[in-house]
């Protein structure tokens, strides 16, 4: 018979495959209830969410976002960077150049010590 170590073990091996990072996000609602957001944009943004974890910064690079959606070859990763310029023009992400490494996301709206953190200027630019 197996210990409950053991199966716990074999269930922590099995998420840790699903889940490398070992933990979850939390998105705000205001992205998912906002209609002029597609569903590619939805989750580029959760995937910056993700990548980003508490302090609302990441620096991926588009190969690596194009990777976490499923899509490996050269003209689909070409679409990561118009979805990117639309969530930056919809106020969701700001994005800083950086024309020697990844370009430095900043997600705007996140969820820290479950309190809405919402770091954008105009925050009636998209009201929820």
């Amino acid at each position: 018979m197996e210990s409950i170590q053991t199966g716990f073990n074999k269930r922590r091996a099995a998420l840790e495959k699903i889940n490398p990072r070992g933990h979850f996000h939390q998105q705000p609602n205001i992205i998912t209830k906002d209609p002029n957001v597609t569903n590619a944009e939805h989750r580029v943004y959760s995937i910056l969410l993700m990548m980003s974890r508490r302090n609302g910064f990441c620096w991926p690079s588009q190969q690596k976002i194009a990777e976490y959606m499923g899509r490996s070859s050269k003209n689909k990763r070409l679409g990561i960077g118009n979805i990117l310029k639309s969530l930056a023009k919809k106020g969701y992400i700001k994005i800083t150049r950086n024309y020697r490494t990844s370009n430095k996301y900043e997600v705007l709206i996140f969820v820290k010590d479950s309190t809405i953190i919402d770091n954008r200027v105009n925050k009636n630019l998209h009201p929820p």
